[in-house]
């Protein structure tokens, strides 16, 4: 879903964050992605 709202494919830090992110940190991070304007900052901590 990231990955067609900024045209193209993740990056392989970004895919690894997320498989290793737990429930709260998801949450957070989809909060985020309302209003990015890149990954960053979304996955920014």
């Amino acid at each position: 879903m990231v990955s067609l709202d900024f045209r193209g494919s993740l990056p392989d830090w970004i895919q690894a964050r997320i498989a290793q992110a737990d429930s709260q940190l998801l949450e957070a991070w989809s909060l985020r992605f309302v209003d990015a304007r890149s990954l960053e900052d979304v996955f920014s901590d």
